[in-house]
């Protein structure tokens, strides 16, 4: 594999721009609108969330459920006047008050929200979340949001090798803060490294090959990256490491390495 491509993308190429909206109308920008809360309480909650649009997003759930009592149960798309794109993607989270119910309910609807987006087209969403007065949902729009990124990830190959088709998503939105967006964008570009670097194969990914793709991507961030490559230093600090790492000491490019991040 080459690895030249990959540790230099710049990971705003593949994390859409994430923003924050303080209401939701026919003019807001987006193409779609996402609602993700518990089925239940749509009906009572909706208008409380989304306001000028609530009333139109109500009567509409309220039609669909008159002839589908199931309307309001999982992932569908309907559609919808005054709301961005005239769509929305409705994703419920399932019961949330169980003692094994937490904030996790979000993030899985909030991913099966945008793949479902896709698929219908989308590509700037804008997200809006029922979220439950408990305190352990405090969160529950930045999980949700969270959630939607996780759907549209593409692996380190595949955006090395098809780059045209891994930016699903050009932008998305958040009915909240500025503060939520920036919080919500700078969890994920760290959850892309992450996930980059567990999920690559073990050429692309080789431990000096990781040190290359950290050290590009927090360049020039608030985050200082070194590393330790000194066999000498790695034998006598690391003793474990270095025991299990002597099958690999034949190959240079699979030397360990360790990285530290301040």
């Amino acid at each position: 594999h080459s690895t030249e491509n990959c540790i230099n993308m710049s990971l705003e190429l593949f994390v859409p721009t994430v923003s924050a909206v303080a209401e939701i109308t026919g003019q807001t920008a987006g193409d779609c609108l996402i609602l993700v809360g518990d089925g239940k309480e749509l009906l009572g909650g909706v208008e409380s969330v989304l306001g000028q649009a609530g009333a139109s997003v109500k009567s509409a759930l309220e039609q669909r459920k008159a002839v589908d009592e199931g309307a309001l149960e999982g992932v569908s798309v309907f559609g919808v006047e005054g709301v961005p794109g005239g769509r929305v993607v409705l994703s419920t989270t399932g019961p949330l008050d169980r003692d094994y119910d937490d904030v996790r309910r979000f993030f899985d609807a909030g991913c099966k929200a945008m793949k479902r987006a896709v698929k219908a087209g989308a590509v700037n969403p804008v997200l809006a979340v029922l979220k439950p007065a408990q305190q352990e949902y405090t969160q529950a729009v930045e999980v949700a949001a969270l959630g939607m990124l996780h759907g549209i990830y593409a692996p380190l190959e595949q955006r090395q090798h098809e780059p045209e088709k891994c930016l699903k998503v050009k932008a998305m939105s958040i009915l909240g803060s500025e503060e939520q967006a920036k919080q919500v964008a700078a969890i994920e570009a760290g959850k892309v490294v992450a996930r980059d670097v567990g999920g690559g194969d073990p050429e692309v990914m080789a431990p000096l090959r990781v040190w290359d793709y950290v050290r590009t991507n927090f360049e020039g961030s608030a985050v200082k990256a070194t590393a330790i490559t000194d066999i000498n230093t790695l034998n006598k600090s690391f003793p474990l490491l270095m025991a299990v790492a002597r099958c690999s000491m034949v190959v240079e490019r699979h030397h360990p390495c360790v990285i530290t991040l301040d």
